[in-house]
């Protein structure tokens, strides 16, 4: 099917050419005129034709885009990727920045010079992080199934990229005029690029391949400057993609562009008229304002932006209602999508199904590394968190040469002490929330291991409290304190808590007295860091900071230890947290005792304020820790599981995990 052509006679019986008068008995979609002459309204015109007629992929090809052709006596061409069912050897991207670019990885070059999509921000254009780099490979990737994650395939020509009048005018492009089919049987898909979801990249409607998942996301918006129209479809959609598991791919292909006489090679005759000046520098200075003020702020607004709406109809309204609201499009293109969507409902067009996704803008989550990392495994850790929270830190005994590259691809990053995570966290937890206490939305710091994984549904209802802390253990919160202590937790109480007097003896809630730390020890559950902790407890209730902390008899109480590799701390409590935290680091006191000690200081010393949420964690410390098989010993849902590293299981199976740990409801299938 030909859109918006002109008829021809000896077109084959398979391609139909679309009349304006089908085009408006298919969809009108307000009365304004400019949809009446608009060539992005007659576009979508022909998206619903062929929708209507049982197109389950639809190919945008721009007039000057031609695919190869094997046999120029039959007209015979290759197709525009080489299976319709599977991608091969598809490349998943690492990188940090918010935009992608992906001329690097494809090897678009100008005479030597790196170039750049058009529609990306000029202000990324010298930022090489977003270049990204290649995560790993997978020979094949679903493409034409329902099970496939693939929402939009952009084909790249052979020769000669999408790029925006800015780089036509300082390097003139010629555009090919013959090809030779010596390579005509290149497998168009080999070599794809997969674009991490957090990530936004410039597709275009010049070739491109919107999946029967995507097919909802066709629709252009014709308020906007034509010439960008498909960039800024590309950027709304992808909006939406980070909701229902979708990706953009990048794909190499078999297209060739052929000279039809277009200006700027290709581009449209809008675009030229837009940035025609009398002068290069006027040029780009209007290139420059249109891309840094709109082009960027919508990518910041578009990479904040959430919803709670039930169904994806509702929840593309709400995007498109909320882009008018913030001057992005106008009121014309709101009342388009509520038509397009009502066309889409009329011919029963299966909206894929919303993930349970959350986005928090108001908590800060800091990763913890307790070793130095490969560097590659940190960015692919802080890409994949990076859909689920705006604001990540990562902390850890990193090098300074680790350090400018972290840096360097935009990670807000600091050296913490090697102490194989001893004692740490704390001190990293403490920095962070003293760093974010100020700023303005900031509700809340979530520390998480590297290798522990977050059921973020199951706590997002707790997450950006003011006044509530959540810690990630099997057990009650015990208090010897607190008059609803049962038999259960009395008997735990008496295993793992003990009393420090300040005569240097030790006691617990049975009764039980000891004058040395063996003694102590003999009498605790069996656990191999009792030593470190009752050392590291007893230099701590020496600490003249303590005092305020102490019983009403003088005594310092060592709560049950427990796992301390997860957090909660409301900003509010961010200096209430620096003094205890200051006696358990500069006491050497061992994470698991001491983070419990910290928690029972905060509910202290804040007058009934503060309370304690317990979010249920998973872990093992039998032969199946850290492997896929303990994942289901525990049932589901868990609010975590702890632990799974990233480098013990690749970044393929650890993504699987994570997605299915982060967002499902439902159990994990070995």
């Amino acid at each position: 099917m030909r859109l918006n052509g002109h008829s021809d006679p000896k077109k084959p019986e398979t391609v139909h050419f679309v009349s304006m008068e089908e085009g408006w008995q298919e969809f009108v979609p307000t009365r304004n005129s400019r949809d009446y002459t608009n060539p992005i309204s007659r576009k979508n015109m022909g998206y619903l034709f062929a929708l209507r007629h049982g197109a389950k992929l639809v190919m945008d090809l721009d007039v000057d885009h031609y695919l190869l052709p094997i046999d120029s006596t039959t007209g015979q061409v290759l197709p525009p990727i080489e299976n319709e069912e599977n991608i091969e050897n598809a490349r998943f991207v690492l990188t940090a920045p918010r935009v992608f670019n992906y001329h690097s990885l494809m090897n678009f070059t100008i005479e030597g010079t790196a170039t750049w999509p058009r529609g990306f921000p000029l202000q990324y254009i010298h930022d090489k992080a977003t270049a990204g780099q290649i995560a790993y490979e997978k020979s094949q990737l679903q493409l034409g199934t329902n099970s496939s994650s693939i929402g939009v395939v952009q084909l790249c020509p052979r020769d000669l990229p999408d790029v925006d009048a800015i780089l036509q005018h300082v390097y003139p492009i010629v555009a090919t005029t013959n090809v030779s089919n010596s390579n005509s049987a290149t497998a168009g898909s080999r070599g794809s690029l997969v674009v991490p979801s957090h990530a936004f990249v410039p597709y275009n409607a010049r070739s491109c391949i919107h999946t029967y998942k995507a097919l909802w996301a066709l629709f252009l918006p014709s308020t906007v400057p034509q010439s960008l129209s498909d960039v800024y479809r590309g950027y709304f959609s992808q909006a939406l993609f980070q909701d229902l598991d979708l990706s953009v791919v990048v794909s190499p292909s078999d297209i060739i562009i052929h000279d039809n006489g277009n200006d700027n090679h290709g581009q449209s005759r809008s675009e030229h008229h837009q940035y025609a000046a009398s002068n290069v520098d006027q040029r780009v200075k209007k290139e420059d304002i249109h891309n840094t003020i709109a082009v960027k702020n919508m990518i910041d607004f578009l990479s904040h932006w959430k919803s709670t709406a039930p169904s994806l109809p509702e929840r593309i309204l709400e995007l498109w209602v909320d882009l008018y609201r913030h001057n992005y499009i106008e009121i014309d293109d709101v009342h388009s999508v509520q038509h397009w969507i009502k066309h889409l409902i009329e011919l029963k067009y299966n909206f894929p199904p919303l993930m349970i996704r959350h986005r928090n803008d108001d908590t800060v989550l800091m990763g913890q590394f307790n070793f130095a990392n490969d560097i590659r495994d940190v960015l692919f850790w802080y890409q994949e968190w990076k859909t689920m929270f705006h604001r990540i830190v990562v902390r850890g005994p990193f090098s300074e040469g680790q350090l400018t590259e972290l840096r360097w691809h935009g990670i807000d990053a600091k050296i913490g002490k090697d102490d194989k995570g001893y004692h740490s966290p704390i001190e990293n937890l403490m920095h962070t929330l003293q760093q974010y206490k100020s700023v303005e939305g900031v509700k809340g710091v979530l520390s998480v291991h590297d290798d522990a994984l977050i059921n973020v549904t199951n706590i997002q209802p707790m997450l950006g409290s003011e006044t509530n802390i959540i810690v990630f253990h099997n057990e009650n919160l015990m208090d010897p304190r607190s008059a609803a202590v049962d038999n259960h937790q009395r008997e735990i109480l008496i295993k793992t808590s003990f009393y420090i007097h300040p005569n240097g003896t030790y006691s617990k809630i049975d009764g039980f007295q000891a004058t040395k730390i063996r003694g102590l020890i003999r009498s605790l559950q069996s656990w191999r860091w009792w030593g470190r902790a009752v050392r590291g407890q007893t230099r701590a209730s020496k600490d003249p900071r303590s005092q305020k902390y102490c019983e009403a008899d003088g005594s310092y109480f060592s709560p049950p230890f427990a796992q301390s590799d997860i957090l909660y701390v409301p900003i509010s409590l961010a200096d209430d947290f620096v003094v205890p935290a200051q006696i358990m680091t500069d006491n050497s006191v061992f994470l698991e005792v001491a983070m419990p000690k910290i928690v029972d200081m905060l509910r202290q010393t804040t007058n009934g304020t503060t309370t304690v949420s317990i979010a249920n964690l998973c872990t093992k410390w039998d032969k199946q820790r850290g492997k896929v098989g303990s994942l289901i010993q525990c049932g589901h849902p868990v609010s975590a599981r702890h632990p799974f590293k990233l480098g013990t299981h690749g970044y393929e199976k650890w993504s699987e995990i994570f997605r299915w740990m982060t967002t499902s409801t439902q159990p994990f299938e070995l």
